[in-house]
């Protein structure tokens, strides 16, 4: 057999082939296996041995070119021990690239392995585990554009600790279940901050939100930090957006609470324009609009405060006294600025009423009559309050009674024609009845006089109340010269002189006593003049 120089080796046509029973030659052997080692020699390298100049011949797909480096790779390349890194291995391949290895033993690649092919496989027939990793402090999947697609159910690896890294520089498509034994952690971000898809579809978290598994917050910096809804619908429950620059907050798929684009909130409905607050209902009679409920038997207050005042609406002890007031010397006003009456209700039904004269109305909403009854301050000239009380019947009935922890001691009485200023004095009420005497001689004491009043200088008669309290002390109310002491308007305190007063109807009983004795005595001389007439 000799070596062609053409990559074949060839049986030598003489003497063979040997015949069964023939002596081969020393000579014939010797030159056959002469050229067999110089074929083998030519094809096949050792260590520190110059490079091969020969194939050895190999079945279809497989190469007959033994190399020891990549340098001298060619199609169909056997790489040996040394060459390109790998040991106990076959690989099959082109000149830059190999397409198959088949190998007993793990093969070592010290670089990479690059394939031109659309797919590249990783082939172990029989393992059910695919270990990537080692000894590596990285382990990269995937390229910086492509698919990497994982087909199992459940992708289970090796646990990757703070000492690795699993790096996915291209894009990681799970088309099973991906079980993650422990927490991910994110190696940027902001901590205790919600994670997102920001506009590159990357995973993230921001320091605008946060959530430390207890308290959720969100700050702003240069503008405004916004949870904005999407939705333009009042349909169902949450926020939407009802207008441009507007924000609504729906329940039961009704607006519940409406905030307009100038910052107007509308409960209920849409906002007046103007009105800061406004509360809308549905119903004509719904009284109660709004209210603050307190957690304590007092002080459950509503306030109105501008640069000038604070108006307090509320309940002011734990009797329940509705309380309406200011906390200055600012005026709190409660009314309206229009025509419109102001009315005050109850069980339904108008009370009391300040129509837009100012006329003060109890139990009539107009002017006091005779048809109507009720009672009224009434405007009249001269800046007077008229007091009107008025009744719808002709019998004789209390219009006006005055009480004291005794009960009633007096009233004012209508009948059909005529006005009684009535005093307490039944019978019942008293004791120790007798008649009373000196009373002619009190009158006699009596100083009436006549007078001008010092404020106009107009003309009076009367008593002087000192001088009458000492002769019918019943008759006046106070004391000669007293003073009071009382607060003025700047809040200091003052003295001023308490005039006395009288009351001349407790002078009748007297008079009328001294009538009578008067009359006993014109009667006792009347008989003695007669008698004296007549005597002969």
């Amino acid at each position: 057999m000799s070596y062609n120089g053409s990559g074949t080796f060839v049986i030598n046509t003489s003497g063979q082939p040997v015949v069964a029973g023939t002596v081969i030659s020393s000579t014939a052997f010797n030159a056959l296996t002469a050229d067999l080692a110089t074929g083998l020699s030519t094809a096949i390298t050792k260590d520190g041995q110059t490079a091969t100049t020969a194939r050895i011949p190999f079945a279809a797909g497989i190469s007959s070119t033994l190399v020891t480096d990549s340098s001298s790779v060619s199609t169909g390349s056997i790489i040996t021990a040394g060459g390109v890194g790998v040991a106990k291995a076959l690989y099959v391949g082109t000149t830059a690239n190999i397409a198959g290895v088949l190998s007993t033993t793990s093969p070592n690649i010290t670089t990479s392995i690059t394939t031109p092919s659309t797919s590249f496989d990783l082939i172990n027939a029989t393992a059910t585990t695919l270990n990537l990793g080692g000894a590596a402090t990285a382990v990269n999947v995937g390229a910086a554009t492509g698919t990497m697609t994982v087909a199992n159910t459940t992708l289970a690896a090796k646990a990757i600790t703070a000492s690795t890294t699993l790096g996915v520089t291209g894009t990681t498509t799970l088309t099973g279940v991906a079980t993650l034994t422990a927490n991910p952690v994110l190696s940027a971000g902001t901590a205790n901050g919600v994670t997102y898809l920001n506009g590159s579809k990357s995973l993230t978290s921001g320091s605008a939100i946060t959530f430390d598994g207890t308290n959720f917050a969100t700050t702003g910096t240069a503008t405004a930090t916004k949870l904005i809804p999407t939705g333009t619908s009042v349909t169902g429950n949450g926020l939407y957006l009802p207008a441009a620059n507007a924000l609504g907050l729906s329940t039961n798929g009704t607006n519940a609470v409406y905030i307009d684009s100038s910052q107007n909130v509308g409960i209920g409905g849409t906002p007046a324009s103007g009105h800061k607050l406004n509360i809308i209902g549905t119903a004509a009679t719904t009284l109660a609009a709004w209210g603050v409920t307190g957690t304590t038997t007092s002080g459950s207050f509503a306030q109105f405060i501008n640069t000038g005042n604070t108006t307090i609406i509320g309940v002011e002890s734990s009797a329940g006294a509705s309380l309406i007031g200011g906390t200055s010397a600012y005026a709190s006003i409660f009314g309206t600025s229009s025509a419109a009456s102001v009315q005050f209700v109850t069980n339904n039904s108008t009370r009391t009423t300040i129509d837009s004269s100012g006329n003060f109305l109890v139990g009539t909403t107009v002017t006091p009559t005779g048809a109507t009854g009720g009672s009224g301050f009434i405007a009249e000239s001269s800046s007077r309050r008229t007091l009107l009380v008025a009744s719808t019947s002709t019998s004789a009935i209390a219009l006006a009674a005055f009480i004291n922890p005794n009960g009633t001691v007096g009233t004012i009485q209508t009948s059909g024609s005529a006005t009684s200023y009535v005093t307490s004095s039944d019978y019942r009420l008293k004791n120790s009845i007798a008649p009373m005497t000196g009373a002619l001689a009190k009158v006699t004491l009596l100083k009436p006089c006549t007078y001008k009043w010092n404020v106009d200088g107009s003309d009076g008669q009367g008593f002087i109340a000192h001088e009458l309290q000492e002769v019918v002390p019943e008759c006046v109310t106070g004391a000669k010269d007293a003073v009071e002491t009382y607060t003025d308007k700047d809040g200091n305190e003052a003295t001023r002189q308490a005039y006395q007063g009288i009351d001349t109807s407790f002078l009748v009983a007297t008079l009328t006593a001294a009538i009578q004795e008067q009359q006993a005595l014109i009667t006792a001389l009347t008989a003695r003049i007669t008698a004296l007439e007549t005597a002969p």
